[in-house]
């Protein structure tokens, strides 16, 4: 397979932005709901919009979420998919939903802060059109190794990628923008070091090319990557979350290799169109607090290898600004818009 630098995957991008403008969808209405309809909310079935395909770690994780909701609220939480455009589909159908409890939308840093620079147009804005409920885990980036590659942490990295030459080391993500695609540029940078990009259409399809060391690394979800790193079939070199990673206690963090600022949380929340009735959100708020907490719910994330992550209303707000103004500012270095 042909090594090839990010930044000559422009074709790609151009692709994948045409695909994001098919989002243009209507903004948030106006608050009409009443305080004793806030009271006694929720009294008909809720739709909890997933911007992803189905099948994915954030299906798996939302669907468990759904469950544990219908169960403490009393009315089903239905899961419904509207995938595409990096999840300015989903988010823009959200978006335009009356903010009365009934539509909410699961959402990520790829979706409010990444996506949203790479479309000219979106009709929604993807701080103000939102109002944010709850964050509900954290799915920490990692990078692996195809298990032949002489790195085993961190710190062999820039030897092996100046022996290799700068430029034909590959690493590969899910794609284009991808969260995976962010934190190895972001990673570069640190190290002053290039690699080669290749994106796939999914972490999936990259998986085989690692195993087979057609590729030398893939930065991934841990979720996504769990399996393989259990069966022994990856070397995980570092993850990219403030923390170490529940799952993965022995991976140590790019802040503990000694590059802090190569750290990228990916987080999971629940938000709904602009302007919700705060009584209703702080119930939602709540919901999802006691959810974390069961045991079912706990055992789910172990499974997929995600961490639960609960905060407040204000401090989700605080923590989507921060990303939207950092991711961005990244997206713009790693010149992917015109």
């Amino acid at each position: 397979m042909k090594l090839m630098a990010w930044k000559l995957s422009r074709r790609a991008a151009v692709a994948w932005r045409a695909s994001l403008s098919s989002a243009l969808i209507a903004t948030a209405l106006p608050c009409t709901v009443s305080a004793d309809e806030a009271a006694d909310y929720p009294n008909k079935p809720v739709r909890l919009v997933l911007p992803f395909a189905a099948g994915g770690v954030s299906d798996v994780i939302f669907r468990a979420l759904a469950n544990e909701l219908s169960q403490q609220l009393g009315q089903p939480f239905v899961v419904e998919i509207r995938a595409g455009g990096g999840g300015t589909v989903g988010a823009g159908y959200a978006a335009g939903a009356a903010p009365d409890g009934y539509t909410l939308l699961q959402s990520n840093p790829t979706m409010i802060a990444v996506a949203p620079r790479l479309v000219k147009g979106l009709s929604y804005d993807p701080e103000r059109s939102f109002t944010p409920i709850a964050t509900v885990v954290t799915t920490p980036n990692i990078m692996l190794a195809n298990k032949n590659v002489p790195v085993k942490t961190l710190q062999d990295l820039p030897a092996f990628v100046k022996k290799g030459g700068q430029g034909k080391v590959s690493f590969a993500t899910a794609g284009i923008g991808s969260t995976g695609h962010t934190s190895g540029h972001i990673l570069q940078q640190a190290l002053g070091i290039e690699m080669g990009h290749i994106p796939y259409k999914g972490a999936g399809q990259a998986v085989p090319d690692l195993l087979a060391g057609r590729v030398a690394f893939l930065f991934d979800s841990v979720p996504s990557a769990i399996g393989h790193i259990r069966a022994s079939s990856m070397t995980p070199v570092v993850v990219f979350s403030r923390t170490r990673s529940s799952v993965l206690p022995d991976v140590q963090t790019v802040a503990e290799a000694g590059y802090p600022q190569a750290t990228l949380d990916f987080w999971m929340g629940l938000e709904g169109p602009a302007n919700m009735p705060k009584p209703i959100v702080d119930k939602l708020n709540q919901a999802v607090k006691r959810a974390l907490e069961s045991p079912a719910m706990k055992q789910q994330l172990a499974s997929v290898g995600a961490d639960p992550f609960h905060s407040s209303p204000d401090e989700f707000a605080q923590l989507r600004s921060r990303d939207i103004r950092r991711l961005g500012e990244v997206v713009e270095t790693m010149k992917l818009t015109d």
